[in-house]
Parts: C-alpha cells; sequence; structure tokens
C-alpha cells in the first residue's frame, strides 16, 4: 500500500474543505440567512462537464433516455432498454452470459463494441463500483429502474473529465431526489410459449421532513426470472470441424450419456450387461438439451437517498444501495473421457472389465479400452452465483459568494461474489477406477495403498455410478471474490468567474483519491488442479489513484454575424496510479451557434484505460496445453522449415540443443509428438503493462429550425483510435517472437531441454493490439400537436458504423471486422409515442443491418438478412387524481425468428448454446400496474 499518497491525498482533502469552511464563515455570504427563492433557477452539473450552470450545454454528443420514455420499454432491467440504442452493442446479458463464468448474471453496457470494460458507468456522476472481481465492470442488476430520473449516455473519450476507463464513453444514471409520497408496481412477464416467466414489484416511499429542509425516499425492487432452456426453442444451429465443414448430424457430441468404448479400431456400446451398436445419430448428445438461453435470476435491490440543508446555502446528501442477485447457470452433462484428464485408459486386466469387452481387445491385439461419456448420475455442470453489491455516498455541497459552487464526497463500494457448484476429482476419480483383486479377500479394491486407507470406492465404468461412488470423486467447489472502492473527492466551480467581452469564463477544479482492492479465492481441490483438471490459484491486489482535474469554459464570440456564440471547453486531468505511475488525459471541444436555428460542436480528446488488478495481480490458472500448430519449429530440418517460417525464426530453432540433436543426420523435429506427458498452460499476472491509450473525434452539427417547429435534427461523426490494447496473445505469435530474440516473449515459452518439445506456455496479456472505429450518429426529435386529439412524439436513433478493425499485434496486419457479426453496420431505434388525456400508447421499431460473415471461406449461409423487431405498450391512468395505472405491452409483436447462425462465426457461438446478437427467446408479453398516493 502506498501509504504516503493516502497521506498526501488526506492532506489535500482537508486542505480544500478547510477552504470551502473559511469562505462559507465569511461575512461575504450575505445570503446565507435568507429563504430560498420560490422557483429559483439551480445550478446543475451536465454529464461530461463538472462545471456547474444554470443553462449548461454538453459539450460533447448526449443522447437521454427519461424515466417516462424507460417506462414504455416495458423493460425489467435497464440494461434490456439500452440495447436497444444504436450505440449501445450487447455486454453480458442474462441471454449471453452462460459461459462467462467469472460474471454469471452480470449485464454490463458496451459502448461502440469496444468493450465493456471500457465503458465507465456512473449514478449520479460519482462511479458505479464494479461487480467482477479483479476487474472494472459494474452491473446494470444494481440500478433500480424504477428510481431512474434519466439517463444520459455519451460516448467518446471521457477520461479528462471521469478518469480512466471512459475510453467508449460514459453512461451516467441520474436517480430521483426528491420523491413525495408512496408507489407501489407489480407485472409479469412471459413469452407467447407461456415459458421465460419473471416477476416484478417495486415499492417507493418518501418525503419531506424538517419543514421541508430535508428529503428522504426509500425504494425496494424485487424481481425473479426463471430463465429458458435451450431445448424450449427450435433453431438449435449448425457446428463446424475445424476445417469449417459441416457437421452432420449437426448438434450431436460423440460424448454422450450413452458411453463409448474405443477398442483397438471397434467403437461399441455397453448396456444392460450387452454389447450394442454405438452410432452417433442414435446415440450422440444434443447440448441444447442442457444449456440455457437466458440464465435464471432473482434480484433483490433497496435503495435509500436523502438530503438535509443545514444552512440555506450548505446541504449533506448520502446514498444507499443493496442489491443482491442469485443466478443459476446450469450447462452440459458432466463429460469425461479417457483422452482426457478427466479419465483414463483401462487395462482389460481390470476386473471389472466385461469378458465380452475383454475378447475384443485380444482380437485386436490391444490391452487397453478408452471409453467417452456423460456422467449421467451426476447430472449437469455449472454452479450457482450468488452477487452482493452494496454502495454508500456520503457528502456535502452548497454555494458561497456569487455563483459558486462546492462538493466534498466519499464513495464506498462493496462487492461479494459467492459461487459454489460440483465438480470431479481428477486424482480421485483416476484411483477409484484403477482396480486389483484384493490377495487375502478376494474383493475388488482400489490399487493405491494410500487411497485405500482414505476410503477409496472401487468404481466401475462400465456400469451406472452409485452414490457410494461419486462421493468419493466428487467434490463442492467454491469461489469466493471480494471486491472494495472507495473514492474521496471534492470540487469546486464557478459559472461566472470571469466576465469576458463574449460572456463569463467558467471553470471548475477538484482532486480525486481512489482505492481498488479485490480477491478470489477457490476451493483447495480447484487450487491444486484437482478439480476437471483446471487449477486455479487465488487472486489479490490493489491499487491507488491520485487524480486532480481541471475545466475550462471560454466564451469567444458572442451576438455577431454567423456567431449567436462560440465557447471553447477545455479539460485536463492528472492521474497518479501506484501500479503504472503517472498518466495524463485531456480534451478540447467547441461550440459554435451560429443562429438560433443551427450549432455545431466538435471535440478532441487524449483518454486512456489503466490495467485492472486482474491484469497485473492475477494468480496462476492452469489448463492442458495442445501443441498443435504452436510450435514453428515442427518438421524444422537442417536445410528447411515449414510454410510460413522466417529464415530468422528457423536460424534460432535450429539453436536450441534438443533440436539441434533431433535434426542432425538429416532428422525432423517433431514438435507436435502424440505421447501421454502432461503439458500445461498458465495463465498469470502481467506486471510490466502500460496503460491503454485513446484519441477520439466528433464533429457534429444540431439543427432545430423555426419553419419546423418542435423539430431537432443532431448528427455526430466520431472516430477512435486506441493503442496498446491489453490482450492475450496467440501461443504461435509468443514463439515466433521468442525465436526472433524477444525476451519478453521467451519468458513464456517452456521447452524440453532435451527434446526441444514444447513443455509449457505462460499467457500472459500484453500492450499489442490497436483499434479504431468511426461512423455516423443521428438522433431525430419531433413533436406533434394533434391539438384536442393528444399529440404525437417521433425519436429517430441511427448509427452508421464506416470503420471497425482490429491489429492483434504490431507485426500483424489490420483486421477488417464490420459487417461480421456482431459488427453490425447499420443499427437504428424509431419510437413512436401517442398522447391523449390519460392515455399512452408507444410503438418501437429496432433494427438491426445485414451482415456477410467471411471467417476464413465460404459456406451456405454467410449472408444474414437485416433484423427488425417491433415492440409495442399501452398505458391508461385512471382515478380522481390519476394515482392509478395499468399497463399492457408486447415485445417482438410479429414474433419475429432470430436467424439461423452456425457455430464458426465470427465471434459468434453455437446457436444452441447461447445467444448472440439475436434474441432467441420469440414474442414476449407483459401486464402491469402502478398505484401512486
Amino acid at each position: 500500500m502506498n501509504t504516503k499518497s493516502i497521506t498526501q491525498n488526506k492532506y489535500q482533502l482537508t486542505k480544500l474543505a478547510s477552504i470551502i469552511g473559511l469562505l462559507l464563515s465569511t461575512q461575504s455570504f450575505a445570503a446565507e440567512n435568507e429563504e430560498r427563492k420560490e422557483g429559483e433557477e439551480a445550478r446543475l452539473v451536465i454529464t461530461g462537464s463538472k462545471i456547474r450552470s444554470v443553462n449548461s450545454l454538453a459539450p460533447s454528443p448526449v443522447t437521454s433516455i427519461s424515466g417516462e420514455t424507460l417506462a414504455l420499454t416495458g423493460h425489467v432491467n435497464v440494461m434490456d432498454a439500452l440495447l436497444d440504442l444504436p450505440s449501445v452493442s450487447g455486454g453480458l446479458t442474462n441471454e449471453s452470459g452462460q459461459f462467462n463464468y467469472a460474471n454469471t448474471g452480470m449485464n454490463t453496457i458496451n459502448l461502440r463494441n469496444l468493450g465493456h470494460e471500457r465503458t465507465l458507468i456512473l449514478v449520479n456522476g460519482r462511479r458505479l463500483v464494479s461487480s467482477d472481481v479483479g476487474e472494472l465492470l459494474s452491473d446494470m442488476n444494481s440500478i433500480p429502474t424504477s428510481l431512474v430520473e434519466r439517463i444520459d449516455i455519451t460516448t467518446g473519450g471521457g477520461s479528462a473529465i471521469y478518469g480512466s476507463g471512459a475510453i467508449a464513453g460514459v453512461v451516467n444514471f441520474i436517480l430521483k431526489s426528491d420523491f413525495d409520497g408512496f408507489e407501489v408496481e407489480a407485472r409479469r412477464n412471459q413469452s407467447d410459449h407461456a415459458d421465460n416467466v419473471s416477476d416484478l414489484l417495486r415499492v417507493t416511499f418518501g418525503g419531506n421532513f424538517a419543514r421541508d429542509k430535508g428529503n428522504a425516499v426509500l425504494n425496494i425492487e424485487s424481481s425473479s426470472s426463471e430463465g429458458l432452456a435451450s431445448r424450449e426453442r427450435g433453431v438449435t444451429g449448425v457446428r463446424f470441424d475445424r476445417d469449417l465443414n459441416v457437421l452432420n448430424p449437426p448438434e450431436l457430441s460423440t460424448y454422450a450419456p450413452t458411453w463409448r468404448y474405443d477398442i483397438g479400431n471397434v467403437q461399441t456400446g455397453w448396456e444392460n450387461g450387452q454389447l450394442t451398436e454405438w452410432t452417433l445419430e442414435e446415440d450422440g448428445y444434443r447440448h441444447a438439451d442442457s444449456r440455457t438461453l437466458s440464465i435464471p435470476i432473482d434480484r433483490l435491490i433497496i435503495n435509500a437517498t436523502s438530503h438535509y440543508y443545514i444552512r440555506d446555502n450548505i446541504r449533506a446528501f448520502g446514498e444507499f444501495s443493496y442489491a443482491k442477485s442469485e443466478t443459476t447457470n446450469p450447462s452440459d452433462l458432466y463429460w469425461i473421457g479417457s483422452r482426457t484428464s478427466r479419465g483414463n485408459p483401462i487395462s482389460i486386466d481390470n476386473p471389472f472389465v466385461p469378458i465380452e469387452l475383454r475378447n475384443i481387445a485380444l482380437a485386436n491385439a490391444t490391452d487397453e479400452i478408452h471409453y467417452r461419456g456423460r456422467l449421467n448420475e451426476f447430472g449437469t455442470t455449472g454452479f450457482d452465483a450468488e452477487r452482493i453489491v452494496t454502495r454508500l455516498v456520503v457528502g456535502f455541497d452548497g454555494t458561497f459568494a456569487e455563483n459558486w459552487d462546492w462538493e466534498i464526497s466519499l464513495n464506498r463500494g462493496d462487492v461479494t461474489n459467492d459461487q459454489i457448484g460440483k465438480d470431479v476429482n481428477a486424482l480421485a476419480f483416476k484411483k477409484a477406477t484403477d482396480v486389483i483383486l484384493d490377495p487375502d479377500t478376494g474383493e475388488v479394491r482400489c490399487r493405491d495403498e494410500a487411497f485405500v486407507a482414505i476410503g477409496c470406492v472401487a468404481t466401475n465404468v462400465f456400469e451406472p455410478f452409485t452414490e457410494e461412488q461419486m462421493r468419493f470423486w466428487t467434490n463442492n467447489t467454491t469461489l469466493d471474490g471480494k471486491l472494495e472502492q472507495e473514492v474521496a473527492a471534492a470540487s469546486i466551480s464557478n459559472s461566472s468567474l470571469l466576465e469576458m467581452p463574449a460572456g463569463y469564463l467558467a471553470f471548475a477544479a477538484g482532486i480525486e483519491h481512489r482505492r481498488e482492492f479485490s480477491e478470489e479465492h477457490p476451493d483447495s481441490t480447484t487450487a491444486s488442479g484437482m478439480s476437471g483438471g483446471i487449477q486455479i490459484d487465488s487472486l489479490e491486489g490493489e491499487y491507488e489513484v491520485d487524480e486532480y482535474f481541471l475545466e475550462l469554459d471560454v466564451p469567444i464570440l458572442s451576438d455577431v454575424f454567423l456567431a449567436k456564440s462560440l465557447g471553447l471547453n477545455m479539460s485536463y486531468r492528472s492521474s497518479d496510479y501506484s501500479h503504472t505511475g503517472r498518466n495524463d488525459s485531456w480534451q478540447v471541444g467547441t461550440r459554435w451557434e451560429i443562429n438560433d436555428e443551427l450549432t455545431v460542436r466538435t471535440q478532441y480528446s487524449e483518454a486512456f484505460r489503466a490495467p485492472t488488478i486482474a491484469d497485473m495481480f492475477n494468480g496462476n490458472t492452469r489448463v492442458g496445453l495442445s501443441l498443435e500448430n504452436i510450435d514453428p519449429c515442427h518438421n524444422i530440418t537442417a536445410t528447411s522449415a515449414a510454410e510460413g517460417v522466417t529464415q530468422q525464426q528457423a536460424d534460432a530453432c535450429r539453436l536450441i540443443p534438443g533440436i539441434a540433436a533431433a535434426i542432425e543426420n538429416g532428422g525432423t523435429f517433431n514438435g507436435e509428438p502424440e505421447d501421454d506427458i502432461e503439458r500445461w498452460a498458465y495463465f498469470g499476472a502481467s506486471p510490466d503493462l502500460e496503460v491503454e491509450t485513446a484519441e477520439t473525434t466528433t464533429i457534429g452539427v444540431i439543427y432545430s429550425p423555426d419553419y419546423f417547429e418542435n423539430l431537432t435534427i443532431a448528427i455526430d461523426y466520431y472516430d477512435i483510435a486506441i493503442d496498446n490494447i491489453i490482450t492475450g496473445v496467440a501461443n504461435r505469435y509468443k514463439n515466433q517472437r521468442c525465436l526472433e530474440g524477444l525476451p519478453v516473449f521467451c519468458r513464456a515459452v517452456e521447452r524440453d531441454p532435451t527434446t526441444g518439445v514444447i513443455q509449457s506456455m505462460y499467457n500472459y496479456v500484453f500492450n499489442l493490439a490497436g483499434r479504431e472505429v468511426s461512423g455516423i450518429d443521428a438522433e431525430v426529435n419531433y413533436k406533434y400537436s394533434l391539438e384536442e386529439l393528444g399529440d404525437l412524439k417521433f425519436r429517430f436513433l441511427y448509427s452508421y458504423v464506416d470503420e471497425h478493425r482490429t491489429q492483434d499485434d504490431p507485426q500483424s496486419g489490420w483486421r477488417d471486422e464490420l459487417d461480421q457479426l456482431p459488427y453490425f453496420k447499420h443499427r437504428a431505434n424509431l419510437s413512436t409515442t401517442y398522447n391523449y388525456e390519460n392515455f399512452t400508447a408507444n410503438w418501437s421499431v429496432v433494427y438491426q443491418g445485414s451482415i456477410y460473415d467471411e471467417k476464413g471461406r465460404n459456406y451456405y449461409n454467410n449472408h444474414v438478412d437485416a433484423n427488425v423487431l417491433h415492440n409495442a405498450q399501452v398505458r391508461y391512468h385512471f382515478g380522481d387524481k390519476d394515482e392509478y395505472q395499468i399497463y399492457l405491452g408486447l415485445d417482438n409483436v410479429f414474433d419475429q425468428d432470430p436467424p439461423f447462425l452456425p457455430e464458426g462465426y465470427l465471434n459468434g457461438g453455437p446457436q444452441s448454446a447461447t445467444a448472440s446478437s439475436y434474441s432467441r427467446i420469440g414474442r414476449m408479453w407483459y401486464l402491469g400496474t402502478k398505484a401512486t398516493f
């Protein structure tokens, strides 16, 4: 821990607080005892700026969703509503998170398809704690939908204002702060198939106290979703082999509930004491039978907010939130096989081997029987997870003198993420299936005497397993995680610091101190590598960052020809990290109001993202290593090398002692031997990482024509280029770079000193990749009055992506990902709302453009047509004071089927296993009611 930086930071905060307190106590604050004027305009902080102002204008493009608009979407979770926005791509959702075991059940936001770790989440302008241990990924499950006043989304470069992590942009949830009354809401959702049922109950109550000097609000929200199994939908997808040939039948695995025994060249089944014919068509395993399209989740959210005016110009405020989510993440039936670390070949001398199988082995001149299958008695793999996120914010804010605003706050977030599942102890299974006849008793027992002493239960792989057998070689697995975040901040601003010819100079400045801590510990079996062949070490680490920022809003022109106003906004932030050192970010923007109708805005920023605790302090995770196509030295001779191997790499191969011995006298080095040696890949810490950096440019216009009342059009061009992206690197690439003499890659490769064959690979992450994205966003808002018949509101959001490309490392070319799943070129959303007295109806259309996937070769359905979904809701208010509401909604009105996606698509998984960019659930109904008193 950097004690010196903590002490310095506390001194800085104390000093600033003392200055503010001194200013508050002076006689210059003449209005301190006057009552607040009724209707007085408050100076507010808008998203994208730290300056409080009455007429604040966003220095960067901001898309806002009001609480009323959010209600019209009918979504239980704010994440589902955000996914309809063209600029938001799928992060983690209930429909895409099945195999994300570390963060199952989380809902995260991914702006611009730049990765959810590059989108910063705020609540009331302050950081929301991460819910993923070791990472910086905030979970939308902790946001109370009914308490949201509005959501602001600004894309591209927010590091200068808010700090690390805002490369793609910022999502700011503004919660209601002055609620007076009692509100209760209940709703049920279910699909057209009467499944995927979810229930929701919300209660909010609060009001003013102490003669209206204070306000307190309590919100409780409970929801439960039963999830949806893959087998409940007919779309199951297509599987490909490694050469992208279609497998037929497509969805079946050779690791099946009906076990297969390989004896020499013979494949057979064995059931009920007799030989059976084993065929893939009849006995293969369908993954969809045990996987899910939507993960079951139960949520409980409690939020409390309060503020109290100590004096007319000093306010104390507090926010508390508690969010608990429980998920069940089922997956496949547990598979086991003798050609994996989960099983071992059985000798024909094993007393459990049936005579019929022993005879087949003898006829085929082999003394081993290999097996593969699913542990039917064991059940599905997967685990249950409980995540609890608590957040407490306390602080003071106020005003002094004229137009001076200040704030001091402490923000503390805590997360526990506990998972429990079941797995097979690989060593125990190996010992339990290696059996002999006891020479003294004639009974079957485990061969290993040490394991016999601890109760080893002889296990027969030719018969169904018994409970007694499974108790010995299975165990509960646990993964217990904890995360802490602490932020201390102080800021001061003035919207009219200095009068200039074109207006007032405005400024904001402040300091922040943030501490991030994470730890995660697996159970002892997993830590020792005996659970499923995977070893996971504990993670533990922390870092601290001290920051200061400055923002200026400079008026340049006012009320002159072609410039109603022209202003320059500049911001700068310096961040001193305990693990990566000092980094700076800055941005400059202009807002040029040509006249009352036309405004031009521009912005350029340089942003960064710091490495996470998991990046730099992770413990080693060990998995099995495949040698296939990772060693450039494979098949090298004294005079030749494989295609694509450079002369420099080939010469370096020949200098490795084991390889030199293999190729002397005309030999060829075999870097992919078929042997029984266990080889491992390790995933561990990368202490030498640097920050990711990004350059962001936006240029836009806002047009509100006088001749077309209530119409606003905003069009913005954006360009984001990221360098030094923290990324994993393919094993072959690391070997190539090592052979070229780069020691940072050689430390990731370990060869047998005698044979030269690779024994271990270390999968560190490096600052190597690059990514560039550019495009155009458009937003059109229009309100049309039907006079006595009500009014219509239209909102159209459109995103056109001109470029999205990735460079895996500096030596490789750029890979164009545009138009390949999930990098859509065109996405749009059109929402139409009709209001008439107590009746409201909304119809929205969500559009995703066509894609063409080109994963190395053509196959029959590379092209996927555009996808269009229609959603609708009607809502009616009634009662003496319109205190009651009832609403009915329908998502995917026309029951649009998702496209048929094979496994093998770029960034696409097997459709039978997980959802991707298209929902697999189908039409969804919901009915709700709300009462407000």
